[in-house]
């Protein structure tokens, strides 16, 4: 699986969905630091990537979005520890 990591959540959360065997890819590293969440949604939707983000700013720009097909969106709380979120990256395999 593809995830596109947002740039409020570590750049360890790459490395740790890398560790399960997917591939990670920081808006950081790929110009889109301070993009409009929107922006962002279609970057990941366009080129088929899980959109990984710790906050919920992003429910509000797809649910405004008609076209959503092939969109999945993960949201992360700060509360949420690495563990649990292992284990959730484990069952995508």
């Amino acid at each position: 699986m593809q995830f596109l990591i947002n740039e409020d959540l570590p750049r360890s959360t790459g490395d740790l969905l890398r560790s399960y065997g997917h591939e990670a890819i920081d808006v950081r590293d790929i110009g889109l630091r301070g993009d409009k969440d929107s922006q962002i949604a279609s970057y990941a939707q366009s080129r088929d990537l899980c959109l990984v983000t710790g906050g919920l700013q992003y429910s509000k720009a797809l649910r405004s979005r008609v076209e959503q097909r092939g969109m999945m969106l993960i949201e992360f709380y700060k509360a949420f520890s690495r563990m649990k979120r292992g284990n959730l990256f484990t069952s995508f395999n």
